[in-house]
This record gives C-alpha cells, sequence and structure tokens, in this order.
C-alpha cells in the first residue's frame, strides 16, 4: 500500500508541476480567451490534483511520524508539506486573478520541493557530498575504515526507510537486522532496486561502496544480541 501511495504522490505532483508550467506560459503570453474559456476545467484538475497531493503525501508523512524512527520525522518532510500548503492556494489563487506572480512563486516552490525530495536535503546536497561529511564525522571516533564508509553511506542513503538499526520499516522497508539475505542477494537489491527503493547505478555507488554497506548492515544484526 505505501508503494502505491508514494508512486500517485509522485506521480500527482509531476502532473501538477506541468500544469501549473502550463498556466505560467499561458499568463505570460497573455492568452486570457483560453484561460476563460476553460477556466472550470482547470480549477476541477488544480482542485483534484492539490487534494490528491496533500492526501498522499499527509499520508507518508503520518506514516513516518507512527514509526519509531530514534532520529524524529526527518525535518526535510516537514518543510515539504508547509510549502506544499502554501503554494497550492497560492496557484489556484493566481489562476483566478491571472497573476503571473502568483503563479511563477508556487512554481518555484514545487520545483524546490521537488528537488529536495530527489537529495533528501533541504540544502539540496548530493549524496556524495552528505556521505563525505558523515564519513569524516565517523572517522574521528577510529572506527575500521570499512564500516565507517558503510555507516556514512548507510545513513545518507537507507536509513530513512530502514531507520538507524535496521528496524524501521518506514515504506515496507525490511528488517536489516534480522535480514537472512546472502551479500549477492543485498548487492543484487541495492543495484537494481526493489519496490520504492530506488536502483543505484555504479555511476552512484561503487561495488566496493555496496560490500562497505553491506558489512555495516550485518553489524546491525549482532548490536541485537
Amino acid at each position: 500500500m505505501d508503494t502505491g501511495f508514494l508512486h500517485l504522490h509522485v506521480t500527482v505532483v509531476s502532473l501538477f508541476l506541468l500544469q501549473l508550467l502550463a498556466k505560467v506560459v499561458l499568463v505570460a503570453a497573455k492568452k486570457d480567451a483560453f484561460l476563460e474559456k476553460n477556466s472550470k476545467k482547470l480549477k476541477l484538475a488544480d482542485m483534484i490534483l492539490g487534494t490528491l497531493i496533500l492526501v498522499t503525501g499527509g499520508y507518508l508523512l503520518v506514516k513516518l511520524l507512527v514509526t519509531d524512527d530514534p532520529r524524529g520525522t526527518a525535518p526535510y518532510m516537514i518543510v515539504k508539506l508547509f510549502l506544499v500548503c502554501i503554494s497550492i492556494p497560492m496557484a489556484i489563487i493566481g489562476m483566478r486573478k491571472k497573476k503571473l506572480v502568483m503563479l511563477v512563486v508556487p512554481l518555484l516552490l514545487f520545483g524546490y520541493v521537488f528537488a529536495v525530495a530527489k537529495t533528501d536535503d533541504l540544502m539540496l546536497r548530493s549524496s556524495a557530498t552528505k556521505e563525505a561529511a558523515a564519513e569524516k564525522e565517523l572517522a574521528s571516533e577510529g572506527t575500521d575504515p570499512d564500516l565507517v564508509r558503510g555507516q556514512a553511506v548507510y545513513s545518507t542513503r537507507c536509513q530513512l526507510c530502514h531507520g538507524a538499526d535496521g528496524k524501521l520499516g518506514f515504506q515496507g522497508a525490511k528488517d536489516l537486522s534480522q535480514s537472512e539475505l546472502t551479500d549477492a542477494q543485498m548487492s543484487e537489491i541495492v543495484r537494481n532496486g526493489k519496490g520504492v527503493m530506488p536502483a543505484v547505478s555504479e555511476r552512484e555507488l561503487s561495488n566496493e561502496d555496496i560490500a562497505k554497506v553491506i558489512k555495516y548492515v550485518r553489524t546491525l544484526g549482532k548490536k541485537q544480541e
């Protein structure tokens, strides 16, 4: 069910962005006659997409809130929902009044929200940048370098759904602390993805780094003993 809600959320947000971009172009081109003629259809589409965005996004946020994640809800999730709640009514009002600025602002906000969703970071830092920062912080603790790298990658790419202890289970994520998969099976899932878990290309993460992540994941089970 979580997988369906996530895919639906991404779809409606993408459609809303495309529709909003089209409106910006039409208003900028002063196509008032066309907009007036189709105002009811456009208004209905806005209401449907806006409602679906809030319902699906709200569902995913509630799912995260009720989990036992020791880190608490990711701050960027709250910011995303706040910006969406501002952007949707602003876009609707902007369409009614044919105000270009009131359409461009929510378009930019939605673009930012979309980028935040892709990076899981309010500063839009890449995974590589976040991994380097995490690795630097963990290295000071004098741990095995392989585990340091593995934990840095895990905390950046995996922890949101699997949790710091591997047991979170957000969006259907498996309990890694109890996993009976072999290293090869884990590596295959990381590389090809599964369910809502996206595939990771060799450009994003090397086979060596995947091996280090798996090595770190193995320690999660030992921590439960």
